[in-house]
């Protein structure tokens, strides 16, 4: 896929640093026999994907399919496995891998997995007893400013699990929050973050108790010995939802929102939301006439035009990266080429399927101009 590439963005890409994310999503479906689904916990017949992407080429590396009640965890350390594998063998040898999924991942084995592939981590934990108690023990001068989120303090605790890797270090954020802001009913999510002694305290109540925190607990491998550097590290973790994206680019369609803005070339832009997210057609309607039976015959699949890849920020500063690669500076001509580049192919290729689009110089219209879909006899 890099030989693709231009020579700048390849580099870019291959150098790192890499941003691995590691999440789920629910598909719904509506068949009673469809296989390999399962009802989820919101009541819904669902299918799981299980994705490893790559954060800044917005590309899915290794990915798994499971039903509505798969438990990522066990087999998350060979997804990792596979989504390394995946990388450009410059990537992988640049030290330069980081990986950062949520809370669902809380887990031994993804932790020794990261630590045996020599690349830096941050896991979102579960609010568990023996973290809640470690909040007796900081300091007030331990709490400093997190960065780009107001009323919100980053600290570092010294706790390591059980059989996790013994340099692994406790990120906790804490928000600061008005009464108002938390919800009356204990389902509620943020009333779930909040310490378990305010959390069972009714409303009027909660309001005279003094400061309400909503926590959150991260365990990361990366260094967090300076204050600097644990807020850097908490800020980069935040951005794992980034991944979101690329859910919904694949579900929703909302991929166009990407496209390039501002280009002399609104002729296509009629036909463009005809599309689906990829905007390349895989089948082309023929104009040789009816077969028999009075059905419109197609000509056979065309081959795909290889996807371009893109180099994009993962919304924080990667943890690893080093201010003198300049990494984003040297890719933005690059994409932005790119994106043209692509925007006008997918404009031809639109042209061709007449989705009453106007018809470039120089080119005829074609028989069936103006309407796509089945040819009339003659």
């Amino acid at each position: 896929m890099l030989s693709l590439l231009p020579a700048g963005r390849a580099a870019a890409l291959a150098g790192g640093p890499v941003t691995i994310d590691l999440d789920t999503t629910d598909v719904e479906v509506y068949g009673r026999k469809k296989r390999g689904v399962a009802w989820n916990h919101q009541g819904q017949r669902v299918g799981r994907p299980h994705v490893a992407a790559c954060a800044e080429a917005e590309i899915v590396l290794a990915a798994d399919l499971g039903d509505g009640t798969d438990d990522p965890r066990a087999t998350a350390p060979g997804l990792l496995r596979r989504a390394l594998a995946g990388l450009p063998e410059r990537a992988r040898r640049s030290g330069r891998v980081a990986m950062r999924p949520d809370a669902g991942y809380f887990a031994g084995p993804l932790a020794r997995a990261a630590h045996d592939a020599h690349i830096g981590f941050t896991i979102g934990a579960k609010r568990i007893a023996p973290l809640w108690r470690l909040l007796a023990g900081l300091a007030d001068d331990a709490w400093h400013d997190a960065i780009e989120m107001d009323k919100a303090q980053v600290a570092v605790a010294q706790y390591c699990p059980d059989w996790w890797p013994a340099d692994t270090r406790l990120l906790i954020r804490r928000v600061l929050l008005e009464p108002e802001q938390v919800s009356a009913d204990p389902r509620s999510r943020r009333r779930r973050t909040l310490h378990p002694d305010q959390r069972a305290l009714p409303i009027p109540e909660l309001a005279s108790a003094g400061p309400v925190y909503a926590y959150s607990f991260i365990l990361t491998s990366l260094d967090v010995s300076s204050p600097g550097k644990a807020a850097a590290a908490e800020h980069w973790h935040r951005h794992r939802t980034t991944v979101e994206n690329l859910f919904r680019d694949s579900k929703l369609g909302a991929a166009l929102r990407h496209l390039p803005s501002g280009y002399p070339r609104g002729w296509s832009r009629s036909g463009c939301p005809l599309r689906g997210p990829s905007c390349r057609p895989r089948w082309r309607p023929a104009v040789r006439g009816r077969r028999r039976g009075g059905r419109a015959g197609l000509d056979p699949p065309s081959p795909r035009p290889p996807r371009a890849v893109s180099v994009r920020s993962s919304g924080a500063a990667h943890p690893l990266a080093q201010p003198a690669l300049g990494v984003r500076q040297r890719c933005q001509d690059h994409h932005r080429d790119a994106r043209y580049q692509r925007f006008t192919t997918m404009a031809g290729e639109i042209s061709c399927l007449n989705l009453r689009c106007p018809v470039p110089s120089g080119q005829s219209p074609g028989p069936a101009a103006g309407r796509p879909g089945r040819a009339r006899p003659p």
